[in-house]
């Protein structure tokens, strides 16, 4: 397995996982009230899925599923949706609801 896909299974855990081990994964990284992590730390590898269906790392149902994560994470980033990225909104929100959902998909597709 490459680094890569072994990086994009651990991103893809972590947004997957309850809020209570998002929030330690933070508190891990010494970043405990710095929600916007997740995602970016998901970006940090997302980015690179075009490149990983080009090479045969992915599928392009699999780089589907990873771009169209990061697309709903980006569609409530920003200084308007603020509130979204606390750990209150990470425990309660629909929006990470959503992204638990999506991430464990992705997870079953890449097994």
């Amino acid at each position: 397995m490459s680094d890569r896909m072994q990086r994009l299974r651990g991103q893809l855990t972590v947004l997957a996982s309850s809020a209570t081990e998002q929030l330690r994964y933070l508190e891990e990284q010494n970043l405990p009230e710095c929600i916007d992590e997740l995602a970016l730390d998901y970006d940090a590898i997302a980015a690179t899925a075009n490149d990983m269906l080009s090479r045969g790392e992915v599928s392009q149902q699999q780089r589907n599923c990873v771009k169209a994560l990061n697309d709903f994470l980006g569609e409530f980033s920003g200084q308007q949706n603020a509130h979204l990225w606390t750990p209150e909104a990470l425990r309660s929100a629909p929006e990470w609801k959503k992204v638990r959902r999506m991430a464990t998909e992705c997870l079953a597709q890449l097994k």
